[in-house]
């Protein structure tokens, strides 16, 4: 009776004794595999934020909106530990009735669209990089300002749409007397530690309203109000490559109104005119 193999070769695992099964073969019949094609996606978590919390968000930039009553809000992404995760945001809306790319303009930002209401409720924008290496902020801006300025209400304004709308927008811990706190009074009114991105490396802001000036100090730069060896260090969104645009700004103080302007240097400016202006 002719003997037949039961084993099958694995590569690396029980190679000498599984893969002599197939000498017993007749010459004349070689073994044969089936070529078999799969398709799929790897079970990775990838960053992401649902439609749901993208829309609250909305809402809290209509409710607030006094704060910058001609501005417009956006969504703005930033590489969080690589700059080179730049070129690979790509996001996607995504829900059971289908998926679409999700265009960015040149700063990383998306506009949240108020028809998104009418998408199925597991409808999410994602991007094909993995989670933590994405930072997600809320992006308020006046048009017509100034070169290399921000409004304070504009970004007291960013504040109201993470703490009342998404919530979950930017990294942090939220302890529950956060909650207890939001339910009672205005928390952006109190807040110290309120972190902002700017556009480039900063190297010293002024807050300029009429005549009125004030640098800010160093510590309200780069992350230094909190230390590296904190234990909330690395659960922030500034603790890897954002650190050098990070910054705060006193949200909490009503001497400076909502039209004070922020003046930014910035870093490379900086260099260059220590440098007598030659790259």
């Amino acid at each position: 009776m002719p003997r037949f193999p039961f084993k099958v070769c694995l590569p690396g695992l029980l190679v000498a004794t599984s893969c002599t099964a197939f000498a017993e073969l007749p010459a004349e019949t070689p073994a044969q595999l089936e070529k078999v094609e799969t398709t799929g996606e790897a079970r990775i978590e990838r960053e992401q934020k649902t439609v749901a919390q993208l829309l609250k968000a909305r809402l809290a930039f209509d409710k607030y909106r006094a704060l910058a009553p001609a501005a417009q809000f956006f969504v703005r992404l930033y590489p969080r530990r690589d700059p080179r995760d730049l070129a690979d945001i790509a996001l996607e809306l995504r829900s059971r009735a289908g998926r679409q790319s999700l265009a960015l303009d040149e700063q990383q930002r998306f506009e949240i669209d108020p028809a998104w209401a009418g998408l199925p409720d597991d409808a999410i924008v994602r991007s094909k990089l993995a989670e933590g290496r994405l930072a997600w902020h809320p992006d308020v801006r006046t048009p017509g300002l100034p070169p290399n300025t921000r409004r304070l209400g504009d970004l007291r304004l960013e504040c109201h749409v993470d703490i009342y709308g998404a919530d979950t927008l930017v990294r942090g811990i939220k302890l529950p007397a956060f909650y207890a706190a939001r339910a009672l009074t205005d928390v952006c009114a109190r807040l110290k530690l309120y972190g902002h991105f700017a556009d480039r490396p900063v190297f010293g802001i002024t807050l300029v309203h009429g005549s009125r000036r004030k640098s800010l100090p160093y510590e309200n730069l780069h992350g230094s109000l909190v230390a590296q060896d904190s234990p909330i260090f690395g659960l922030v969104d500034w603790a890897y490559w954002l650190r050098d645009r990070m910054y705060v700004v006193p949200l909490d103080d009503a001497s400076w109104p909502d039209d004070t302007l922020l003046e930014f240097e910035d870093m490379d400016e900086t260099a260059l005119a220590a440098d007598g202006g030659a790259r």
